[in-house]
């Protein structure tokens, strides 16, 4: 639920600056751990990127699925 509460965060700007990679970013690991509302905000938002950082975000993802230490920006 933190992963889609931080994807939610950035995608929105609430607390933090507006940043549509990093939310796509917390968003795709929230999908990837079975939270389907994740899933369906990350597939709406997908508008408001392009290719390419959707290509780049998931290999992001991908690579921060399964780590428990905190990924600083």
């Amino acid at each position: 639920m933190e992963q889609f509460n931080l994807g939610s965060m950035y995608a929105l700007g609430l607390g933090v600056l507006k940043d549509q990679t990093l939310a796509r970013i917390w968003l795709d690991v929230a999908s990837a751990n079975c939270n389907k509302d994740a899933g369906k905000a990350r597939d709406g938002a997908e508008g408001t990127v392009t290719t390419t950082q959707i290509e780049q975000t998931t290999a992001k993802a991908r690579a921060c699925k399964g780590q428990t230490k905190l990924i600083t920006v």
